[in-house]
């Protein structure tokens, strides 16, 4: 600061200020402001997101490492964002049997409902009706687990991996519900298999099932030549709902909104959520990232 007053009074003066050497460069290694330089050891590289990022089997080496030292850790399911929707619904789609198309077509809807198996599980076409205003289809989505009905916008994806209507137009193709026979005295389930489980086999647990099938440690022979490295041993069906709620949330849309869509209860925070009916354009900011657009 010194140095500066003095070459400013020189030059009021009429003089050339003296020249003075430019400062040593720190020494190699040295540390910067906000904090030291990161190396490769340090430095977590994905290898599916090519930076930024860890993969998921560096998540499940943590919580298993965690548990070991007795520490508490998070239950939630290993989420599953649109990027794995994508690889899932790729995947089957190369299988190209019949029981895939219907199985896409099952965790495309769960996925865009950011709901819970027992959810998909009781879709029927009774209850989808096409909203003129917003232009898709929409359904009320009977919720178990709350006791509730939860309002799901059901419209074309961004592109044909992430797109429940392509994914039911290709069951449809492939012949998934041509043994459907409509009844008027009962309800009329997209995915009977689902809905009719046993307590011993439920549907989280068959939507649990498909998705292993496609990792790279599944001794399923079906789908040996179509297993996606990406996916994590440990995926379960939660992991939509789980990975649904975070890309939202990431992508702009207010907590707010991202009840209308979740379905949770928010009742506890505040008794004008009691008030608040679900309308469809609420439920279109979250509805537009889960088929893989932007948030408006």
């Amino acid at each position: 600061g010194a140095a500066r007053r003095c070459d400013g009074a020189v030059r009021r003066h009429g003089g050339t200020p003296p020249r003075r050497a430019a400062p040593p460069p720190p020494p190699r290694g040295a540390a910067r402001r906000g904090g030291d330089r990161p190396t490769d050891a340090t430095r977590h590289v994905s290898v599916r997101h090519g930076g930024g990022a860890a993969s998921p089997q560096v998540y499940v080496v943590a919580f298993h490492a965690a548990t070991a030292r007795g520490e508490l850790v998070s239950k939630q399911a290993l989420p599953i964002y649109s990027i794995e929707r994508r690889l899932i619904a790729r995947a089957l789609r190369r299988e190209g049997s019949q029981e895939s198309a219907r199985r896409a077509a099952a965790l495309q809807l769960n996925g865009v409902a950011v709901g819970r198996p027992s959810e998909v599980a009781a879709l029927s076409p009774d209850v989808l009706v096409h909203d003129t205003d917003q232009d898709c289809i929409s359904a009320m989505w009977a919720q178990q687990k709350t006791h509730k009905h939860k309002l799901v916008a059901i419209m074309a994806g961004a592109d044909r991996h992430i797109c429940p209507l392509y994914a039911l137009a290709t069951a449809y193709t492939m012949g998934c519900f041509k043994r459907h026979r409509y009844h008027d005295e009962q309800m009329n389930y997209l995915f009977p298999e689902l809905a009719t489980t046993s307590k011993s086999n439920p549907a989280n647990k068959q939507i649990t099932s498909w998705m292993r099938a496609l990792t790279s440690s599944s001794p399923n022979v079906q789908y040996r030549k179509f297993q996606v490295d990406e996916l994590s041993s440990t995926i379960t069906s939660g992991g939509q709902r789980v990975g649904g709620i975070n890309e939202m949330a990431s992508n702009g849309v207010s907590a707010e909104f991202i009840l209308f869509n979740s379905g949770h209860d928010a009742e506890s925070i505040s008794t004008l959520w009691h008030y608040i009916g679900v309308t469809l354009p609420m439920c279109m900011p979250g509805a537009l990232v889960l088929h893989g657009w932007r948030a408006p």
